[in-house]
């Protein structure tokens, strides 16, 4: 009698046992099939993000076969005295198209700040193409190749 209770309390812990492993087993199928819809969802990103890795590389590659580091720091310096430029203008072009959008901060003395550093900003510009005629033509070389291009794949 004791092997048949044995027995029985052995077959309640596989029973509960199986049905632990298929409530696995069920939870494990519905993070898959989860997962899986999300992938195919993510489709086109994928795509996008594949395509911005490949072309990154491919313009790392050019640059760096193409000059010293010296060349490669100078053209860099010239990128960000551009993007300083765009920012400070899309600044003032947000605030003339959205003029009621909540702002998590304030510009203190706007205009007269934001514009102040254009101005700086701009005559760096010029400096700088001015000090580094080689670098910066390359620079605007690329910006002349890489617009129509951005152009074209964004539509």
């Amino acid at each position: 009698m004791t092997s048949r209770n044995q027995s029985n309390e052995g077959e309640n812990r596989n029973g509960s046992s199986r049905k632990h492993h298929r409530n696995a087993r069920r939870r494990a199928r519905e993070i898959a099939e989860n997962s899986r819809s999300r992938f195919r969802h993510r489709g086109r990103d994928w795509r996008n993000t594949c395509f911005a890795l490949v072309a990154t590389a491919l313009c790392v590659i050019v640059l760096s076969s193409v000059g010293t580091f010296e060349l490669l720091l100078a053209i860099g310096q010239f990128f960000i005295v551009v993007i300083t430029i765009l920012l400070i203008v899309s600044f003032f072009i947000l605030r003339r198209r959205e003029p009621d959008l909540p702002r998590p901060f304030r510009a203190k003395f706007y205009p007269f700040a934001p514009a102040l550093m254009l101005v700086f900003a701009v005559l760096l510009l010029f400096g700088y193409t001015y000090g580094n005629p080689y670098p910066s033509l390359y620079a605007l070389g690329i910006l002349a190749v890489s617009y129509p291009l951005f152009r074209l794949i964004k539509i």
